[in-house]
This record gives C-alpha cells, sequence and structure tokens, in this order.
C-alpha cells in the first residue's frame, strides 16, 4: 500500500505489494518556518500505526537530521519527531534518510531543479552561491536502490538513501547554461552561509549504486535529459 500521490508516491508503484506500507505523504517544503505540533502527517502517522498489521512500515525522511546545525529548523524537528516516533510505535518498520528528488512534477515549485529550470526559461533572476553544494537523486534511481535494499538487507533501522556523489552550485548552474545554451540572469553571493546542512554518509547508497550497476557519470545532464524536455530539442545543446 502506498500513502500519498506526489513524485515518490506515483514512482513507488512497482514496488507495491501487501506486505509493506510506504508512506510518501509528508511535508515536503523543507523551507517553512513553521509546521503545527500536530499536523495531518502525524496524524496519519499515529492512525497508521493504530491499525498496523505487521507489515513493513517505510517512512521517507530527510538527510538534512544528520547535521545537529538543523535541529533547529521545524522542518527537521518535525522528521526528527517522526522518526522516534516510528521507531518506537511500529514493530516492523525503515525510516530512509534521503536528498532532494528530481523526476516529472512541475505542480512542485520548491524544488531545485523545477525553480533552476523556471528561472532559466523566464530570465528570473537568482541568487546563487557557487561554492555550496547540493545533492540529489533521480526518483527512480531511489526506487531502484530501495528494491535491493528490501531484497538483501536488515529492517527495523533508519538508513541514508543519497547519491554518492554531491555537486556545487556552480556546476549546477553551468549545466543548465551549457544544455540550454542560455545564460541566467545571476547573482553571485559569496556568503558561507546556508540555509541548510547536508552532512551525508554515503557508504550505503555507493554500494547500492554498484550492485544495481547505476552510474553518477554525467548526473546533471542525464536529469535533464530525462525530465525536462519541453524546450524543444532544437534548443538543447546537452
Amino acid at each position: 500500500m502506498i500513502v500519498g500521490r506526489g513524485l515518490l508516491a506515483n514512482a513507488l508503484e512497482e514496488l507495491d505489494d501487501e506486505s509493506c506500507l510506504f508512506y510518501a505523504n509528508g511535508i515536503s517544503n523543507s523551507i517553512l518556518e513553521n509546521i503545527p505540533k500536530h499536523n495531518f502527517e502525524i496524524q496519519e502517522i499515529e492512525e497508521i500505526a493504530k491499525k498496523q498489521q505487521g507489515e513493513l512500515f517505510i517512512y521517507f525522511s530527510t538527510s538534512q537530521v544528520n547535521s545537529k546545525a538543523n535541529h533547529d529548523r521545524a522542518y527537521v524537528k518535525h522528521k526528527l519527531y517522526l522518526e522516534n516516533f516510528i521507531a518506537h510505535n511500529f514493530a516492523n518498520y525503515l525510516i530512509v534518510r534521503t536528498t532532494n528528488l528530481v523526476g516529472h512534477n512541475p505542480w512542485n515549485t520548491h524544488t531545485l531543479f523545477n525553480y533552476l529550470y523556471h528561472a532559466i526559461t523566464v530570465n528570473q533572476q537568482i541568487i546563487v552561491n557557487p561554492v555550496l553544494e547540493r545533492n540529489f537523486l533521480d526518483v527512480s534511481h531511489l526506487v531502484s536502490l530501495l528494491k535491493k535494499y528490501l531484497e538483501e538487507y536488515e529492517r527495523n533501522k533508519i538508513i541514508e538513501i543519497v547519491n554518492p556523489i554531491s555537486f556545487t552550485m556552480g556546476e549546477i548552474v553551468n549545466k543548465f547554461e551549457n544544455c540550454y545554451s542560455k545564460k541566467f540572469n545571476v547573482e553571485m553571493q559569496k556568503e558561507a552561509t546556508d540555509f541548510a546542512v547536508f552532512e551525508l554518509n554515503p557508504e550505503l547508497s555507493q554500494e547500492l549504486f554498484e550492485s544495481c550497476k547505476l552510474s553518477t557519470l554525467n548526473y546533471i545532464t542525464r536529469l535533464l535529459k530525462k525530465y525536462y524536455l519541453s524546450i524543444p530539442m532544437e534548443k538543447l545543446n546537452c
């Protein structure tokens, strides 16, 4: 069973069976400054916990919780609360901390790729610190990696599935510009501060990538080709 109807929920359909309950209906905007203490996500998971019948409950958290520097942020507090609740109230669970997912979800303007795609197509100014790093993962890769994990690894724990490599914002901007043969209207920012800190542990992810025969080569370009082709192909240079 899958709870949710967004990008991740749709991608998980190929794994759907009666032995697992995938919760993919959580709060997805990580920059919210205020999240009600008893919001819909907490209410839904509390109800699921009361009715559980032994199926594996799979919850998707965020790798942002790895860093204590993020623990005062509302979104991270919310995720940490639910991780703790699940670990203490489900007999059979798996918590998957993951990163920014990329796929076909034009309705979500909060994602990095959608934001940059919109900005470059309408010439909207963006502010970029070129040295800040971002990590993102093709949603179809997450599904493949999770499938492999469920087949071969332990349950009842917290795991991290991310991209084994991260990219600077400078790299990402350059790939977009090369692909679309167009420059961003960009203001470069040199401040080192970031709204969120990612302290990733890619060891398991690297192992899963190799086991699934997935490659990180030309990752940004491949994502743009796969999901962002509404600009005519003749305007693409990637």
